[in-house]
């Protein structure tokens, strides 16, 4: 969902960059003053969540979708040290990799790191996660896509790429999907690191969620050279913007 340079107005991109600087000074703030999630931890989990945004896999006919990670990293990290860790990892996307615009930064970051993330954690708070987390990280999962999705939605919209009735239902359809994959694949990772990590509180690692979590990553670096090579939800939605403009 990372969105390109040229399809966002001056103006949204102007006012999503303000929101996600003057918020992130004040999260910066306060992960410096709880200092609960040691960086090393924050480190593997953006290791991880780089790798699986780069393996991409078909969700539709035509149509491919990755994991976001936003979920799993509020879950693990909780959602202050998630979004800081999340807002590195599409940072470096952008400047290295050339994966979203650099105009559209900031509304990327709001739409992932802040929306995704925040949604999530609320989401699976809701649900009872502490009681029965595989259901409440699966919903969750789903909840953060589409929150992510709406936000992006709305900004194509103000920045009037395209009209409404043709950006939401190609757009929440496709990640409505790509949301499933999302929270089935954070519900089968939390499962995994559950036992060793304390997600309902301050994040308390044991050695087997480190080992677990680091042959996750390298797993799905391994793969993401063989990833779909179809594009992903927000790439075809573009596509069908650019056809139609």
């Amino acid at each position: 969902m990372h969105l390109p340079d040229g399809f966002l107005s001056l103006p949204v991109a102007t006012a999503t960059t303000a929101a996600v600087v003057l918020g992130g000074s004040v999260l910066c703030r306060s992960l410096r003053s709880d200092g609960v999630v040691p960086v090393s931890h924050r480190a593997l989990l953006a290791g991880f969540v780089l790798a699986a945004q780069m393996t991409n896999f078909p969700v539709l006919p035509g149509v491919s979708g990755h994991m976001m990670g936003a979920t799993l990293a509020a879950i693990l990290l909780g959602p202050v040290a998630a979004t800081v860790t999340l807002a590195g990892v599409l940072t470096f996307q952008c400047f290295v990799l050339h994966d979203g615009g650099i105009s559209a930064l900031g509304a990327n970051l709001l739409n992932m790191a802040v929306a995704g993330v925040w949604s999530g954690w609320v989401a699976y708070r809701l649900a009872g996660g502490e009681k029965r987390p595989l259901l409440a990280t699966a919903l969750a999962g789903w909840v953060s896509v589409m929150m992510g999705t709406i936000f992006c939605s709305i900004e194509l919209v103000l920045s009037s790429t395209a009209p409404a009735s043709l950006i939401f239902p190609a757009m929440v359809g496709a990640h409505a999907v790509i949301g499933l994959a999302e929270g089935l694949l954070s519900a089968v990772v939390v499962t995994m690191l559950r036992p060793n990590v304390d997600a309902s509180a301050s994040p308390a690692w044991g050695r087997q969620a480190w080992c677990t979590l680091f042959g996750l990553a390298f797993l799905a670096a391994l793969l993401a050279p063989f990833s779909c090579d179809l594009p992903d939800g927000l790439e075809s939605v573009l596509q069908i913007i650019g056809r139609v403009r």
